[in-house]
């Protein structure tokens, strides 16, 4: 029975644990995300400030920035990227003239999000992108993921090895009064078994074997 019923106590902490680092893990990757997308609208708010003032221009230390011509032009880009390089296709590019378009982009450093948005220039719309490399966000995932692979099989034995030593408890009086019922004789009719304290199943069951002697 104590096997039985640890091996139960082990099943369910294992479950509740792979159901909570499920949700733990998809809930900080969703935090992750929301932190990046942040900082990427913040960048592109303080770009669109430029042009409003009339500066159609990336800024030199804005590391990873573009500004396209409805005609798919690059008008200013950020040093990193590279001269001529255009970061989207036409049909992105159509789809930003329209609404501001939120891309994922593979590459040989890593992936990295971008945020593609209209921009009305007063006598013209341009798409302003601005991105983010993501090797700190896959790392800091990585990492997560590891913490909880190991972490959570340690726990779950954890919690076994206490529901085993805790059902051993339980059933420490069982066990006694059984050792008790078998030395008890004939020749010893006055002999009772050990009485458990408490109001439990347990107890009760003493109480019982006791007046069934009786």
């Amino acid at each position: 029975m104590r096997g039985r019923l640890a091996a139960f106590f082990a099943l369910g902490s294992a479950s509740v644990l792979l159901a909570s680092t499920a949700l733990l893990y998809v809930n900080l990757d969703r935090q992750l995300t929301a932190a990046v997308d942040e900082g990427l609208r913040s960048r592109a708010d303080d770009i669109e400030a430029d042009i409003a003032a009339g500066s159609v221009q990336i800024r030199r230390e804005e590391p990873f920035a573009q500004i396209l011509g409805a005609d798919g032009t690059v008008i200013s880009s950020s040093p990193t990227i590279g001269s001529g390089r255009r970061l989207l296709t036409d049909e992105e590019l159509a789809r930003a003239l329209r609404d501001p378009v939120w891309l994922k982009r593979p590459g040989s450093a890593g992936d990295a999000r971008l945020l593609a948005e209209p921009v009305d220039t007063g006598g013209r719309t341009v798409v302003l992108v601005v991105g983010t490399h993501l090797e700190a966000v896959e790392r800091a995932r990585q990492r997560l993921a590891v913490a909880l692979v190991v972490a959570a099989p340690l726990l779950a034995g954890t919690l076994a090895g206490g529901g085993w030593f805790l059902t051993g408890a339980a059933l420490r009086p069982v066990g006694q009064m059984a050792e008790e019922a078998e030395a008890i004789s004939l020749a010893e009719p006055g002999r009772r078994l050990p009485q458990p304290p408490g109001d439990d199943e347990i107890a009760h069951l003493g109480r019982t074997l006791n007046a069934m002697l009786d």
